[in-house]
């Protein structure tokens, strides 16, 4: 959907997503519960973002998604870059806070026993 192609930023999109899944698995391993949602954002909202994002896409054509995420943006934190990157940038701390979590209460879980 964001057109990485075969780029070491379109790898490292697909590194973080899978770490993200193996992280939860491994905190449902070790703490025997599984979660789906960590406040207002759970799995179900993800999704249903991941499907708006897909259906837009697909209403707009590769032509034009191409050219919106390939338009110079400038953020104040971020700086002047891409919007793909930017969108990168953006997920990468949302999964990186998650995964962060994961490993926060697997910690905690190792050292109550």
């Amino acid at each position: 959907l964001l057109h990485f192609g075969p780029t070491f930023l379109g790898l490292f999109a697909m590194s973080i997503l899978s770490s993200g899944f193996f992280l939860a698995q491994w905190e449902e391993y070790h703490t025997g519960t599984l979660p789906t949602a960590y406040g207002a954002v759970g799995v179900t909202e993800t999704q249903y973002f991941l499907m708006a994002q897909t259906l837009g896409a697909a209403i707009l054509g590769p032509q034009v998604v191409s050219s919106v995420l390939s338009m110079p943006l400038q953020l104040p934190l971020l700086g002047l870059a891409d919007l793909r990157t930017h969108f990168m940038k953006c997920w990468l701390v949302f999964i990186g806070f998650f995964m962060s979590l994961c490993v926060l209460k697997n910690l905690a879980h190792a050292f109550k026993k």
